[in-house]
């Protein structure tokens, strides 16, 4: 009897021991850069004929400190990444690897490299 108080003992306290500790998992970590991934996607989809070019009234996307000051004031993120009011581009939502790669460059804060 009691070796079975014991090994109970022994059991509880070894369960009150034991406690989850919860490790923090790294945040994702990308790397893009402007010039190799994310000047592409602008090229292709923004700054197209009619659109995001010299003399367009909301930027010329061609130019980086056009765009930089989109991402700097918010609404890049919010029309783009986020396809929120106004959405852009206009017409259809870019494809998820587009917006991944946006993000990073977003995450990385948007250098110009």
């Amino acid at each position: 009897m009691k070796i079975w108080l014991l090994l109970l003992l022994n059991f509880t306290l070894g369960l009150g021991a034991c406690k989850h500790q919860p490790q923090e998992m790294p945040a994702p970590t990308c790397a893009v850069s402007y010039s190799g991934q994310v000047n592409p996607i602008i090229q292709q989809n923004c700054a197209i004929s009619g659109c995001h070019v010299a003399n367009f009234p909301d930027g010329d996307f061609t130019k980086f400190s056009d765009l930089h000051e989109k991402v700097t004031d918010g609404s890049f993120k919010n029309s783009v990444i986020d396809w929120n009011a106004p959405r852009m581009p206009e017409t259809h939502k870019l494809p998820e690897e587009n917006i991944r790669i946006l993000q990073c460059w977003l995450n990385q804060g948007a250098p110009n490299n």
